[in-house]
């Protein structure tokens, strides 16, 4: 390897136009191969025959989408506020029961279980230590 180095080097020093012509007609060449690489990020593609890949099809047929939809409700108390105060904290509390009870998202929350609660809030770690 310090061979092919010193060699470079060498050629840099005693021609220095050619040394650039190399990196230029290399980059050409590399950035022709780089457009044509395409990456597969398929489950079913690296393990067809997997409980996961079988699964995440599963998914996707019921729900139209491997990777679901996430939405966040951000919670501003305000200049001088405290989301983290008892007043903050029913708020949170509101705003999670008003979301299970709409009629627009209702099948679309994930059931509470295993995984974790199906809406979850800021306000869980206090609600469960002020348990």
């Amino acid at each position: 390897m310090n061979a092919v180095l010193r060699r470079a080097a060498s050629l840099a020093e005693r021609r220095p136009a050619l040394a650039v012509l190399v990196v230029a007609v290399l980059t050409v060449v590399l950035g022709v191969f780089a457009t044509q690489q395409t990456t597969d990020t398929d489950m079913s593609a690296f393990a067809p025959e997997s409980d996961l890949s079988r699964t995440i099809e599963r998914i996707d047929e019921e729900f139209g989408g491997a990777s679901g939809a996430t939405v966040q409700v951000l919670v501003d108390a305000g200049e001088g506020g405290d989301v983290l105060s008892p007043q903050g904290v029913d708020a949170a509390q509101l705003v999670e029961q008003a979301v299970r009870d709409s009629a627009l998202v209702d099948g679309a929350i994930a059931p509470d279980g295993a995984t974790g609660p199906g809406v979850l809030s800021f306000a869980l770690p206090l609600q469960a230590a002020a348990a």
